[in-house]
């Protein structure tokens, strides 16, 4: 499953609760620095991120992100509910999230 919260009591929020789910929580600005491993057929990959780096820099920066934020408000870009991508996996026995 892979979804953008938009609440605390939205699908994403209630799903770990319920199965063996494993939660990746990729915000738009990293909080802390962070470290992937991710094993497929088509190779094995590193992906690191650093604290205060946007998630894909190459489309949009994190001053954008900061300004989308002073724009609309923390009660619309809060943590956790906001532009944050999570997937929750279970459904598949593939590995890789370190």
């Amino acid at each position: 499953m892979v979804m953008q919260r938009l609440h605390q009591a939205d699908l994403v929020g209630e799903v770990p609760d319920r199965g063996p789910w494993e939660v990746l929580s990729l915000p738009a600005i990293a909080e802390k620095d962070e470290r992937y491993s991710i094993e497929s057929p088509l190779g094995n990959h590193d992906y690191v991120r650093r604290a205060g780096e946007a998630l894909h820099p190459e489309r949009d920066s994190a001053e954008i992100y900061r300004k989308i934020r002073e724009a609309v408000g923390e009660y619309i870009f809060p943590e956790p509910v906001s532009a944050e991508s999570h997937v929750a996996r279970g459904w598949t026995d593939q590995e890789g999230v370190a």
